[in-house]
């Protein structure tokens, strides 16, 4: 199947079979570091939201101060004109 490819690709681009290997292996070789890095920035990127959410819930638990929802009137009323 490698044999019959890289005879076609030499006979479509009119170069030899040589040079066909090499461009052959040559895409190989780009197709599967492209996709190590994708694979990379998405890990990269899961990790960087996942710490994200975690500092966002710490913010969150540290603002409602133990107020409940609608409990906390006294603030309100003193910043009301």
């Amino acid at each position: 199947m490698w044999t019959a490819a890289n005879a076609r690709l030499a006979t479509a681009l009119g170069i030899s079979s040589a040079a066909a290997s090499a461009l052959m292996a040559t895409l190989t070789l780009g197709l599967s570091v492209a996709i190590g890095a994708v694979i990379t920035m998405w890990y990269k990127n899961s990790e960087a939201a996942k710490e994200s959410a975690a500092a966002q819930e710490k913010r969150s638990r540290r603002n409602a101060g133990g107020c409940p929802l609608g409990g906390c009137t006294k603030s309100k009323a003193r910043y009301t004109l």
